[in-house]
């Protein structure tokens, strides 16, 4: 197959590369994205490059700010060798696989925007009228007396003209750079302004007399994210970090959201001395660009805003760690995976009463063997999971390929309308719009549609 190669050749990134060797390949600021691209104006997940049959296409993923290509606004576009693609603040160029793209210089790069400059014409030159000083030989000499007198006064008036041109461009000038003072002082605050920034520290401990588990997030200033996790009663100790610094764009919305928390009105502990038995303990510390404060809620109940940030940061771990089926006891991932396994069996009895009760079945049941992968001995929840996960995934290969192969038919018959209730279908059958089989769907379904608008 042949390869491809995508640069940033502006932006926060210029230089970064990737080959593209399988698709789809998605295109966001998050880190889970197959091209990660630290650039705020970009959605977490973007856009994505497909491929079809021999052609490369390029679909927006109902971003915020859209996708352009070659300077023109896209939903979906087949790419070809050299076209550039704007995201937010970047531009990727795509070349062959083993092409270097060229990168562009800031005197040089005009792509930062895909509205095209206005030029405004130059004014036209004034074309100066001759003045008659009386040099005609022709004229009489009334005539020369009165264009002497006239001329005379045409010189006064001149003056007067040039005295009050110079005085008004005088003042022109002193109002200009009086205004330009005014404005350089009133931007000297934002050239001092200081970056926006988030640091964080959350442990969690839970004590029993059988068991101590403990659960520490850490968010440094370099962004580099690290989880620990110790299970004494598994003998568990794991710890993970993210491989590069977090998107600024993520940590800059993470910042939003504690702020608006009510976090920083929090006492420093809340502490219930007469609980026996157990130890609970959770402290969050939050470093900003403003402040620096810690919370700690000991054996008590915790407060609404402690709640929102620890809910917050443990969400914002999992997706960048992946530690959902590790950032609990294990009670806790028991009680989960019994829950998940619960759910999956209703979805999966009521998979004809709704198109995507059979994909909300495999989900939960791959949740369930998620949360007891880690768990030794395994639980019988384990192994039950894992024989429903294999019989709903091959029921829903089925599924697929029955709505495809009627899809094929309705098409080799060129009828639109029916290959486009299929298409329909199976885009709710599986109704994750980041998986690649309803991206797929979806596309497709875009064609067919196409085919029937042009045929009314």
């Amino acid at each position: 197959m042949k390869e491809y190669r995508l640069t940033i050749i502006s932006g926060n990134s210029v230089g970064k590369a990737q080959i593209l060797t399988s698709f789809p390949v998605t295109l966001g600021r998050s880190s889970k994205n197959d091209f990660s691209i630290p650039d705020e104006m970009l959605s977490r997940h973007h856009c994505s490059i497909d491929m079809r049959g021999d052609e490369l296409w390029l679909t927006d993923l109902a971003s915020a700010n859209g996708t352009a290509v070659n300077g023109k606004i896209i939903d979906e576009v087949q790419l070809n060798l050299g076209d550039e693609i704007q995201l937010g603040d970047t531009i990727i160029k795509l070349t062959a696989g083993n092409e270097n793209a060229t990168i562009a210089t800031p005197a040089t790069n005009n792509h930062s925007s895909v509205i095209p400059e206005i030029k405004e014409q130059a004014p036209k030159p004034i074309i100066n009228e001759k003045i008659d000083l009386g040099l005609n030989a022709t004229s009489t000499s009334e005539d020369t007396a009165e264009q002497k007198k006239n001329n005379i006064q045409s010189i006064k008036n001149l003056s007067i003209v040039a005295i009050a041109t110079i005085a008004i461009v005088g003042i022109g000038m002193f109002c200009f750079n009086s205004f330009m003072n005014k404005e350089e002082k009133k931007e000297t605050p934002k050239i001092q302004k200081l970056e926006r920034s988030l640091e964080f520290h959350y442990c969690e401990i839970e004590a029993t007399d059988s068991n101590i588990f403990r659960y520490e997030l850490k968010l440094a200033s370099d962004g580099i994210l690290t989880a620990v996790i110790d299970d004494l009663s598994q003998s568990r100790h794991i710890e993970k970090k993210t491989d590069t610094p977090i998107n600024k764009g993520l940590i800059l919305d993470l910042l939003k959201n504690i702020e608006q928390s009510g976090f920083s009105s929090l006492a420093e502990i809340y502490e219930d001395s007469n609980k026996q038995g157990e130890w609970n303990e959770s402290t969050i510390t939050i470093i900003n660009t403003k402040e620096a404060k810690t919370v700690t809620v000991l054996n008590n109940q915790t407060p609404n805003p402690f709640a929102i940030v620890r809910d917050v940061l443990k969400d914002f771990a999992e997706a960048e760690l992946n530690l959902e089926s590790i950032n609990y006891s294990k009670e806790k991932l028991e009680q989960l995976a019994a829950e998940s396994l619960e759910l999956a069996d209703k979805f999966y009895a009521e998979m004809e009463i709704a198109s995507d009760n059979l994909f909300k079945a495999i989900l939960n049941y791959s949740k369930t063997i998620d949360y007891l992968e880690n768990i030794s001995p395994k639980p019988d929840a384990y192994d039950i999971a894992f024989d429903k996960k294999r019989e709903t995934e091959e029921l829903m290969k089925k599924l697929l390929e029955e709505k495809e192969f009627e899809i094929e038919r309705a098409t080799n018959l060129k009828d639109w309308e029916t290959a486009a209730e299929y298409l329909r279908e199976l885009c709710a059958i599986i109704p994750d719009k980041h998986d690649a089989r309803h991206i797929k769907y979806n596309r497709q379904l875009l064609q067919v549609e196409a085919r029937l608008n042009k045929n009314r």
